[in-house]
């Protein structure tokens, strides 16, 4: 199958089970087969909704596109919350790091922390 089909097939996926077309959605399907996708992909319809009803629910420590690049320095499917708990109880300089981390700024955090503090002339804390 073609992209274009694949990406038609999503799309209409997305549609039937009134879920957003947005990019967080339509990479949860890049994993899977042809033939999956054709079966109808219930699987990752539930995965989606399960997150949607997730973060719609709790309260988040960190916006949920912070979460999202924590999750995937850490080694998970940017929708998995399995270890969200842990993320939580984090310091915010390990949660920075990581987020410059998977955005390619490796070993960046503390020089950005540092221009933070020097031009918004403020001292940023470890402590929740």
């Amino acid at each position: 199958m073609t992209s274009q089909e694949r990406f038609n097939i999503v799309k209409d996926i997305l549609e039937k089970n009134d879920l957003s077309l947005c990019t967080l959605n339509l990479n949860q399907f890049d994993k899977i087969s042809d033939l999956d996708l054709i079966a109808g992909a219930d699987d990752v319809v539930k995965k989606i909704r399960r997150y949607e009803a997730y973060i719609d629910k709790e309260k988040m420590k960190y916006p949920e596109r912070i979460m999202r690049d924590v999750r995937r320095n850490l080694g998970l499917n940017e929708m998995d919350t399995s270890m969200d708990l842990e993320i939580f109880q984090m310091d915010r300089e390990d949660i920075l790091n990581s987020v410059c981390n998977w955005n390619n700024l490796v070993g960046y955090g503390g020089l950005i922390r540092g221009w933070i503090e020097d031009i918004y002339q403020i001292k940023l804390k470890d402590e929740i």
